[in-house]
């Protein structure tokens, strides 16, 4: 496995903080699949990182605007 849960949780907390090593590690593993064979276990394995890497930002980054949609409207409601 490539990326595992706290490599994940360490990018995205990087992320939080203003950091940007989620794109330098998105990037690599791009260039690295494109000089792979496409059929071969290693290519299915960048792939599930790079899958496993869009679904854990899109679903905290979900998570957090919703978060903080309901923190805003509890403030503003009292």
């Amino acid at each position: 496995m490539l990326l595992c849960e706290s490599s994940i949780a360490a990018l995205y907390t990087d992320f939080k903080q203003g950091g940007d090593k989620h794109l330098q590690v998105r990037n690599a593993l791009e260039q690295e699949r494109l000089a792979v064979p496409p059929e071969s276990e290693y290519a299915r394995e960048i792939d599930y990182a790079l899958k496993s890497l869009a679904e854990a930002f899109s679903q905290e980054v979900v998570f957090d605007q919703v978060l903080n949609r309901m923190i805003r409207s509890r403030s503003s409601n009292g």
